[in-house]
Order: structure tokens, then sequence, then C-alpha cells
């Protein structure tokens, strides 16, 4: 993902008015689900436009959301696939040096927001009857918001925490981020 390119997209950008640029983001956030964002794949040209787009227009929480759920979605990837770190020092996985990229990504939004924290949403508040199944439902519900929620907060901190265990799944020296 070259600097000519987001310069690229900032100038489209900036052509456009609210509703084109409205038009844009949610056919990109919606591209950016199809499939594994890997090299070479729509989804990932998605979530790299997004986040150059947000990053652009210094919306850093924003660009921090994209970054993290490109991570999570390459985690998912690698828990679904069962990939396995690599032995050697030097073969590193494609999805891993994704989930890296993803990082550095979120580190660097991250550090420009006054919070030094993101807040990712929960799942959609449901709508529920009085029935016994609905009653099921929205335990599910509560017990799957909880599980959310724990994961949901990510501090700048935490980011660079989960880079260096990253550095060393991957055998590699972990990256000096200063706090």
């Amino acid at each position: 993902f070259s600097s000519h390119f987001a310069l690229q997209i900032w100038i489209r950008s900036k052509a456009m008015d609210a509703r084109q640029r409205l038009q844009l983001l949610e056919k990109l956030h919606g591209n950016a689900g199809i499939g594994t964002p890997v090299a070479g794949t729509n989804a990932l040209a998605c979530y790299q436009q997004l986040y150059a787009l947000y990053f652009s227009e210094q919306e850093y929480l924003q660009a921090a959301t994209v970054a993290f759920s490109l991570y999570s979605a390459l985690d998912r990837s690698v828990r679904h696939s069962g990939e396995a770190v690599p032995a050697s020092s030097f073969a590193v996985t494609p999805v891993l040096e994704q989930q890296r990229a993803a990082l550095l990504m979120l580190i660097s939004a991250l550090t420009l927001t006054p919070e030094q924290q993101l807040l990712m949403p929960g799942p959609c508040k449901p709508s529920f009857g009085a029935t016994g199944e609905d009653m099921a439902s929205l335990q599910s519900w509560f017990q799957e918001a909880t599980e959310v929620a724990h994961k949901a907060a990510v501090s700048l901190q935490e980011a660079q925490t989960m880079l260096a265990e990253l550095d060393l799944k991957c055998n590699q020296e972990p990256l000096a981020v200063e706090p």
C-alpha cells in the first residue's frame, strides 16, 4: 500500500461532495467484509482505501477502527484455518504479515488520537417480545455482548503489546515502539 495510492484517494475524496463520500465509504465497508483480506484481494484493497480515506481526513478513530477490524478479520481467518506459525525466522505467512501491517496501522492512528484508545461497537441491540423463545435469544445476546465487551476496548499500549507478541510468533525481533 503506497503513499502515492493514498494521495490519489485523498485527492479524489476532496473532489466529492458529502453524499458521494458517504456512498463510497458504504461501498468500501461492504466490500471489505467479502472474503479474507490478504494480499491481492479486493477485501484488502477496500480496508486499505478506507484507512487512507479516514486517515487523510484526520478521522483517526475511524482509521483505527478499520485497522483493528482488518486485524480481527485476519485473526478469525488464522483461527478458522488452523494456520501454523512458521518455524523458520524468515518464513512468515502472508496472513501474519498482513496482521502485522494492520497492527502498525492501528498504532499509527491511535498515536494521533487524544484518547489513545479504541472502543469497538458491540453487537446490535435486539428487539424481543415476551415469549420463551425470545427470552432464550435475549440471554444469548447478552452472553455474546459480554464476550464482545471484553474485546471491545483496545488501547495504544495493548496494540503495541499485540504487535510485540505477533513479532515473537513470527520469530522476528520485536519492533521497538515508544510509548
